[in-house]
């Protein structure tokens, strides 16, 4: 008991009356027990988690005794509730897909009559504590000879109160009448009826009442068991009274219920984080305080304040507290987390921009001759593309394709020829672990064709047959599907190769355009564009809308994207004299660049790590620009007998017939035919691990 409560005195040959034994020492101890429990235990709690299950058609029960203790629980009030005292046969309105909430409250109940010697009149002998809810019943009804309680107060608050019929009741009238001399007269045990509106009971007899009171107040209803209440709150509770122990959940289903939820009900060995205290906290690093006064708050507080990502101080960095650190060549580190990273982070990311840079400029300055393939007429690769592993991101394999001419890398056999008599322009793949799966190509003699069999025995068979001709084919990890573009504005779209669909081209680019190129976007998207400059774009290949259109009289000829330039088309304009760049960081929005009189006959655009280059063809040479910005393309004009920016330094340049350049994971490769007409495939740089250094110019 708090202070100032009262308690009796005992001195020898003092006469103690009621009210010291009863009022100062019995139910002072009573409630200096039950005080203690409610600090000890602040919330309903079980010693470790009780089952609920079904015990019938429309009941529930308690579970079986758990592994430590027995089936005791605490309503946060000071009450200790066995819960093996109530029935295991619990009767609920069972609605179907209706969701109850279950609980277990405290009640003291009477038992037995004993007869005043002073007064005569009757008396309850004594209480007991029991599980259950108790109310004054909402109406009083006198029938004659018996009498009938309306105990919806016993039941749901704020909503249409459900049938509870089946459950017990127990009536009993709080002064006892002068005949209620035996406790089966003072006392009823009733079950509910339910009439549509109210739920009811009614007793045998009128609890020794010559003159019969009607008066709720006088009563008392006690529902005797587990209360199983509609759960109409957005909240638990919705059970009443408030202290009263949550047992779990069950969900209607008009039949034998199986769907328990126990998750919410408080374990005392698991005390709630948000009932233990805790003094202020110091303050971190930035000056960020934590005001918090549970170990929850407090809990909560320190991970947002770390895993922020509030930009300046704000952040999680920021709180924490570095030694100030010296070196050479970065100078001496302030002593926040965020500023000590910040400076090593800068200094190593301007280290390897410039590594990137090296390594590109070297590998394009290295590129070389890797397979030759050779036959009757005319066989330029036009096009490459690379099976990645989904599960390591490594190259699986690498495939050119071009006229007449397919060539494979498989990490075993080295480079291999795929014998064919199409013309396939363009080629895609998506993610696998398998060799030889997930490569669709398309030909610009109309059709998509998909490659099946195994290394050495690889075959392209038709996929679709596709009315006009194609000119590019591309791959979307994020939406999982192919898409086509070609002449007459047409777009097609898969997801397996197996059934194309035709889609519709936004009617701003016109009907008869030649759309000669589609990339993936940063966010899985696609972005096509028109030889006239229009360009089109959707989310996954399925919807297509207009999106921009790149400035000036153009012939778009080359489309790629790079995290340091965004969107990069080249084109061309006066026939094919002039070699121009246009920039856009959305695609929808372009700007001009600068535009430089060079002559080619074939064109390609790709990007490196950091960096554009382009390869162009002109009489047979091959030329090329790394690194090239949107103030210079990189290359000088034209000037007769004179060089045209840097030549690739290949043993047979001048007569190297470029058909593409391309950065295909992480890997550059550029193709086309040779001074034979045989197509060649070089590659830039050094092979990444999951490749085997292939033999010089290897023949297939």
């Amino acid at each position: 008991m708090p202070t100032a409560a009262e308690f009796a005195y005992f001195p020898d040959k003092r006469l103690l009356g009621s009210t010291d034994f009863d009022a100062r020492f019995f139910r002072y101890l009573r409630n200096e027990s039950r005080e203690a429990m409610k600090r000890l235990f602040i919330q309903g709690s079980f010693l470790e988690r009780m089952p609920l299950s079904a015990a019938g058609a429309g009941r529930i029960q308690v579970g079986a005794k758990p592994t430590y203790g027995d089936r005791m629980a605490h309503d946060g009030d000071g009450h200790l509730l066995d819960l093996a005292q109530i029935s295991t046969n619990t009767p609920f309105a069972n609605a179907a897909a209706q969701v109850y909430e279950v609980g277990a409250g405290y009640i003291e109940y009477p038992i037995g009559i004993r007869t005043n010697p002073r007064t005569g009149a009757p008396e309850f002998d004594r209480y007991v504590e029991g599980i259950g809810v108790e109310a004054s019943p909402t109406t009083v009804i006198n029938n004659g000879a018996t009498l009938t309680f309306l105990v919806n107060s016993l039941f749901e608050t704020g909503t249409t109160v459900p049938s509870h019929a089946g459950r017990l009741v127990r009536v009993f009238k709080k002064q006892l009448a002068s005949n209620a001399r035996t406790e089966a007269v003072a006392i009823e045990t009733a079950t509910v009826t339910f009439d549509g509106a109210n739920n009811r009971v009614t007793t045998v007899a009128q609890f020794g009442q010559t003159t019969v009171s009607t008066t709720p107040a006088d009563y008392t209803v006690q529902l005797i068991g587990l209360s199983v209440l509609k759960n109409t709150a957005t909240n638990r509770p919705s059970l009443q009274p408030a202290k009263m122990f949550f047992v779990g959940t069950v969900t209607g289903n008009g039949g034998t219920p199986s769907t328990f939820d126990t998750t919410a009900q408080g374990i005392i060995r698991a005390q709630a984080a948000s009932q233990v205290t805790t003094e202020a906290l110091g303050a971190w690093a930035d000056g960020t305080l934590n005001p918090a006064t549970t170990a929850q708050g407090a809990l909560a507080k320190i991970v947002s304040d770390l895993t922020s990502t509030q930009v300046g101080t704000g952040r999680g960095a920021a709180k924490i507290t570095a030694p100030a650190l010296t070196g050479n060549p970065i100078a001496p580190i302030a002593s926040r987390l965020d500023a000590t990273l910040q400076t090593l982070l800068d200094a190593m990311n301007a280290e390897t921009r410039r590594s990137e840079r090296r390594a590109e400029d070297n590998a394009m300055l290295s590129l070389r001759l890797v397979a030759t393939v050779t036959g009757a007429g005319s066989r330029p690769l036009r096009a490459i593309t690379a099976i990645v592993n989904p599960l390591t991101g490594t190259t699986r394999q690498v495939l050119a394709v071009g006229q007449q001419s397919s060539v494979i890398y498989d990490p075993d056999v080295g480079f291999t020829s795929i014998p064919t008599s199409l013309n396939l322009v363009s080629v895609a793949a998506a993610p696998t672990v398998e060799f030889g799966t997930g490569y669709l190509a398309v030909s610009d003699a109309a059709n998509a064709y998909a490659l099946t069999g195994a290394p050495g025995s690889y075959v392209w068979s038709l996929s679709q047959a596709i009315p006009v001709a194609m000119q590019m084919i591309a791959y979307s990890t994020v939406a999982s599907v192919f898409v086509a573009v070609g002449w007459n504005s047409h777009i097609w779209r898969t997801a397996t190769g197996g059934a194309w669909l035709q889609r519709t081209a936004p009617p701003e680019i016109g009907g008869a355009s030649l759309l000669n190129n589609v990339i993936v976007t940063p966010a899985g998207g696609f972005l096509a564009i028109a030889q006239g400059g229009q360009v089109i774009a959707s989310s996954n290949g399925q919807t297509w809308t207009y999106h921009g259109f790149v400035p000036g009289n153009v012939i778009a000829r080359s489309l790629t994207y790079s995290p340091e330039f965004g969107y990069t088309c080249l084109h061309h304009t006066g026939g094919g004299a002039n070699l121009g760049v246009a920039y856009s960081t959305d695609g929808a929005t372009w700007t001009a660049g600068p535009v430089a009189a060079m002559s080619f006959s074939n064109l390609h655009c790709t990007q490196l790590d950091r960096q554009l280059a382009f390869i162009r063809s002109h009489n047979s040479a091959p030329y090329y620009s790394a690194g090239f910005t949107q103030a210079a393309l990189g290359l000088a004009p034209d000037v007769t007998g004179g060089a045209q920016g840097s030549l690739l330094p290949l043993a047979d340049n001048a007569a190297f017939d470029a058909f593409f350049l391309a950065n295909v994971n992480g890997q550059i490769f550029a193709g086309g035919r040779n001074a034979s007409e045989n197509g060649v495939l070089y590659m830039g740089g050094r092979f990444r691990p999951s490749f085997r250094s292939p033999g010089a110019g290897e023949s297939v």
